[in-house]
């Protein structure tokens, strides 16, 4: 009886394994530090984002490969700048983000009346999760951003 049972069981899972799509999570750089980010980026600003919007993603050059896994809008995020670590953003500018369908969003989520520090490699304004960008009201980023200052400092 209990042998039976455990085929019933090792047939069940295996039945279920057939079943179940594949995961997509973000796949970003392990081990990377904000020190390492910092001297990547061309721009490292705090900003308090302003509003938010959906805009049709057809207003975006996507390549054809990105265009698979985007959805047909992306959020625009208006900001004022707070403080500038590295570079020289706008003064009052947007931040787009990608909603992506077929994979893991990597998308950091920017609210409206919440400071963040925006990390980036170009002035597309296109941020992602792995662009190493965080809120500024988690607890444990206040001591990051008294890391950027000492960084910005030398």
């Amino acid at each position: 009886m209990k042998r039976q049972l455990l085929v019933v069981r090792l047939a069940f899972l295996i039945f279920l394994s057939i079943w179940i799509s594949p995961s997509y999570a973000c796949e970003c750089a392990i081990n990377t530090t904000d020190e390492q980010f910092f001297s990547k980026s061309k721009l490292v600003f705090r900003v308090r984002i302003t509003d938010n919007e959906l805009r049709p993603s057809q207003e975006i050059n996507l390549d054809k490969l990105s265009s698979d896994f985007i959805g047909t809008e992306y959020v625009r995020a208006k900001y004022r700048l707070l403080e500038v670590f590295k570079g020289m953003p706008s003064t009052e500018g947007y931040l787009n983000l990608l909603v992506y369908t077929n994979t893991g969003n990597c998308a950091v989520d920017l609210m409206t009346g919440v400071e963040y520090v925006i990390f980036l490699d170009s002035k597309d304004d296109f941020i992602i999760a792995c662009s190493r960008s965080f809120p500024v009201f988690v607890n444990e980023n206040v001591g990051r951003v008294e890391k950027l200052r000492k960084m910005k400092a030398n």
